[in-house]
């Protein structure tokens, strides 16, 4: 996310806003949580907790948007 983000500033306010179009569409988020598991699994935490955080991203895809999600990391 953090590329996405610097990208984006890079770009300026038209970037961003294609940017969070990206992660907004279901093909995007299928991709992260992918990344998110591998790096789950890689990272040796046990199953039922990374259950729990995939769980998490599938709530957090549906309801809260990409624009708002990159400004909670501010």
């Amino acid at each position: 996310m953090r590329i996405l983000q610097r990208k984006s500033v890079e770009r300026g306010a038209v970037g961003k806003r294609e940017e969070t179009k990206k992660v907004n569409s279901s093909a995007f988020n299928d991709i992260i949580r992918a990344y998110c598991k591998l790096a789950l699994n890689d990272a040796g935490v046990d199953e039922k907790m990374a259950d729990a955080v995939m769980s998490q991203f599938r709530h957090l895809f549906d309801t809260i948007s990409a624009k708002k999600a990159l400004d909670n990391m501010k």
